[in-house]
């Protein structure tokens, strides 16, 4: 089960980070992503506990584009990757490496 709060407060309003409440083991999952994308990769992700999460995009002749290492808690994370402007359109892999595991989804990115 999802949760986030929403505070409010006359005029204010804010919504908390999603979180996830689970009784059962919690998988290391990508969720939501964003396919095609123009300038930023984003996407929800679970993991099963706390820990460093290693994004790498990769074009099709397997040059690493861009490498980013993220702390992620366990439970709900939502990650934004941006990517630089100059990068051009055409297919790419989406690495993402967690603890011992590694999941792999392809992208197409699209000029605005």
């Amino acid at each position: 089960t999802y949760y986030r709060i929403n505070i409010t407060d006359n005029s204010y309003n804010k919504y908390s980070k999603i979180v996830l409440i689970s009784n059962s083991l919690i998988n290391f999952e990508i969720k939501s992503l964003i396919n095609p994308f123009i300038d930023e990769i984003s996407f929800d992700m679970t993991v099963p506990q706390d820990g460093p999460a290693v994004f790498t995009l990769i074009d099709l002749y397997g040059r690493i584009i861009k490498q980013e290492k993220q702390n992620v808690v366990e439970g709900w994370n939502t990650i934004q990757i941006y990517i630089p402007g100059y990068l051009p359109s055409g297919s790419y892999v989406l690495q993402v490496l967690y603890a011992d595991q590694r999941i792999s989804k392809k992208l197409i990115k699209v000029i605005n």
